[in-house]
């Protein structure tokens, strides 16, 4: 009896995470989207900066997943030819951002780039900052 009810208290517990959602299904999921503003400049600079960087292959889903968020802004600054000095705002998940941030840490850059670098990354936190309070968890 003893043993039956052990089992029955593993078997639930190895359960759980799917009874949570099950139990979540009824919420509506929202992903929380942020709208940088940058230069074009520093948009295709940091769009190239991905393609050099080295990761494991645990990660190619995810380094896809940036880039093709990114990809109809390339195309779109190159069909338009938007000059590189104009400012450009994209819109992209704040996931897919962290996610693009991760990466582009790891990037090597020469010294010349930090300052593209730089203002990238910074328009995407203001970005970030421009979210409401209750918006960010």
């Amino acid at each position: 009896m003893k043993r039956s009810i052990i089992y029955l208290f593993v078997i639930l517990i190895a359960l759980s995470p799917i009874f949570n959602v099950f139990a979540q299904g009824n919420q509506e999921a929202t992903v929380k989207t942020i709208k940088p503003k940058v230069f074009a400049l520093d948009f295709v600079f940091s769009y190239n900066m991905l393609n050099s960087i080295e990761l494991r292959a645990s990660e190619v889903d995810a380094l896809l997943e940036v880039k093709n968020a990114l990809k109809p802004y390339i195309e779109q600054i190159q069909k338009e030819n938007i000059p590189l000095t104009n400012a450009v705002t994209f819109e992209i998940s704040t996931a897919i951002a962290h996610n693009m941030l991760q990466f582009m840490e790891r990037g090597k850059l020469v010294g010349s780039d930090a300052e593209k670098y730089k203002r990238f990354v910074e328009g995407i936190a203001e970005a970030a900052k421009a979210l409401k309070p209750e918006e960010k968890k």
